[in-house]
C-alpha cells in the first residue's frame, strides 16, 4: 500500500508570492493564513497547497479581470519567472530549456506536472493537474496561461501572439482566456485534460536566453512520501503552521493535505502513532518555543493554544516533558 501524496509548495515561493501581491494591492485577507506560514524564522520550509489556494481565491474574487491579469503578469515577469529560470542550464535550446522547466516548477508548486509535448503538429507547454470546479482552480488556470506566456517571452525576448491554447475549464471560460494579452486571436480548446499553450513554430529554432545573475535562494526539494518516517515528517510539516491557533481537528488536517479522513487515520496508524499524539507533540513543541522565546506565562500560552481549562494543558505538558512548563523554562534559562 502506497502512502498518500501530501501536496506542498515551497514556503519561500509562497512568502515571495504574497509579498509581491501585497506590494501591488491591499485585497488580501491574511487572517486566513497562519502567521507561521509568513514568518521567515519558522523552521518549516514547505506549506500545504491549501495556503496558495486561499490567496488565488481572494484575488479572483476581489479583483476585476484586467486587474487580476495585470497583477499576475507583473509578478511573473518581475519576480517569479526570473527566479525559476535561474535553475535552468545556460546555452540550451528553447526545447531543452522548457523540458528542464518541469522539474523546477514541480519543486515549487508541489502537484504540478509541467512538460513539453508534441501533439497535432504543434509543440505544447503543458500542465497536468486534477480538475476542481472551484474559484481557486479557475484563478490558477488563468495564472498558468499567464505564467506560460511570461516564461516563453523571457526565454525568447519576444512578445508573442498565440494561436492555440487548451484549458480544463468549460467553454464558459473561453472568452475569459481570449481576454488575456497575447491570446486575443487564439483558438481556445475547453474541457481538455490539461492546461496548455501551443508554442508558435517560428520561435522553436531559437536558443533560450537564461540570465544567471542574482541567483535567488530558492531551493529544490522532493516532496514524495517514500516511507512511514517520510510521510509522518511531511504531515507534521503541513499542520505545524496552524498549531499556534490551537489543536487542529483531523477533519481540518485531512482537508489541508487533501486526503480522506479514514485514509489519513489508516496511514497515521501504520506509522505507529495516533492523530491525537501528533497533535499533542506539536502543541508541546510550540509551547516550548513560546516558553523560551517570549515572556508569556504558561496560562497565557495555554489560552492561546485553545485550552479553556489550563490545568489540562499543564498535565499534557508534564506527561510529555516530565516537568511543568515553569520548570522547563527555568531549567533552560539556567543553562
Amino acid at each position: 500500500m502506497k502512502f498518500a501524496h501530501i501536496e506542498f509548495i515551497q514556503k519561500s515561493y509562497f512568502t515571495n508570492f504574497v509579498f509581491e501581491v501585497s506590494k501591488r494591492t491591499n485585497v488580501l485577507d491574511l487572517s486566513e493564513i497562519p502567521i507561521e506560514a509568513l514568518n521567515a524564522r519558522c523552521r518549516s520550509t514547505q506549506l500545504p497547497k491549501n495556503a496558495i489556494k486561499v490567496i488565488f481565491e481572494q484575488l479572483f474574487t476581489n479583483l476585476s479581470d484586467s486587474e487580476f491579469d495585470s497583477l499576475l503578469g507583473d509578478i511573473c515577469k518581475e519576480s517569479l519567472v526570473p527566479n525559476l529560470l535561474q535553475f535552468l542550464r545556460p546555452n540550451s535550446s528553447l526545447i531543452e530549456a522548457l523540458s528542464g522547466l518541469g522539474d523546477v516548477l514541480k519543486s515549487f508548486y508541489g502537484d504540478s506536472q509541467v512538460s513539453i509535448q508534441f501533439v497535432g503538429k504543434n509543440w505544447w507547454l503543458v500542465r497536468q493537474r486534477e480538475l476542481d470546479n472551484k474559484a481557486w482552480f479557475t484563478a490558477s488556470e488563468i495564472f498558468t496561461v499567464i505564467m506560460f506566456r511570461e516564461i516563453l517571452s523571457a526565454l525568447t525576448h519576444r512578445t508573442i501572439s498565440y494561436e492555440n491554447a487548451a484549458i480544463q475549464s468549460s467553454a464558459t471560460m473561453i472568452d475569459r482566456i481570449n481576454s488575456i494579452d497575447g491570446f486575443q486571436q487564439a483558438q481556445i480548446f475547453s474541457s481538455r485534460p490539461v492546461t496548455a499553450v501551443a508554442i508558435p513554430l517560428y520561435i522553436l529554432p531559437e536558443s533560450a536566453v537564461i540570465n544567471k545573475k542574482n541567483k535567488g535562494s530558492l531551493t529544490i526539494a522532493k516532496i514524495e512520501a517514500a516511507n512511514q518516517d517520510d510521510f509522518l515528517r511531511k504531515f507534521k510539516s503541513a499542520i505545524r503552521p496552524y498549531i499556534s491557533s490551537g489543536k487542529v481537528t483531523i477533519e481540518f488536517a485531512a482537508d489541508l493535505v487533501g486526503i480522506e479522513v479514514r485514509t489519513l487515520q489508516r496511514q497515521i496508524k501504520r506509522c505507529g502513532t495516533t492523530f491525537r499524539n501528533i497533535n499533542e507533540e506539536l502543541l508541546v513543541d510550540y509551547a516550548c518555543q513560546m516558553l523560551l522565546n517570549t515572556t508569556w506565562t504558561s496560562h497565557q500560552i495555554a489560552i492561546n493554544l485553545g485550552y479553556s481549562d489550563t490545568s489540562h494543558f499543564a498535565r499534557m505538558f508534564k506527561k510529555r516533558m516530565n516537568c511543568s512548563p515553569k520548570q522547563y523554562r527555568d531549567s533552560k534559562i539556567s543553562i
